[in-house]
């Protein structure tokens, strides 16, 4: 699941910037192997849930800057991606 919320746009090189952010949440599951391996799957739903937030900021139409924290399951990550569409 993720929501996503526009903060404001202003100008920036002459082009329209927007600002806006981010939360989002999932949920899931990775077997080790198509057989049963408790040792590394567990015995139980073994379920995992991840969340986290982000900001991202767009200038014109075809770049995009995003940070996003992330938390799951006691573990922590920081990703900053930059993605031009042609």
């Amino acid at each position: 699941l993720e929501a996503r919320l526009r903060f404001f746009s202003l100008r920036v090189f002459g082009q329209l910037a927007t600002i806006g952010g981010v939360v989002f949440a999932d949920l899931g599951r990775v077997w080790a192997d198509t057989t049963a391996r408790p040792e590394l799957d567990g015995v139980d739903v073994g379920a995992k849930v991840g969340v986290g937030t982000g900001l991202r900021i767009r200038l014109g139409t075809t770049l995009m800057v995003r940070a996003d924290f992330a938390w799951a399951e006691g573990d922590s990550a920081i990703y900053v991606d930059v993605e031009h569409a042609f």
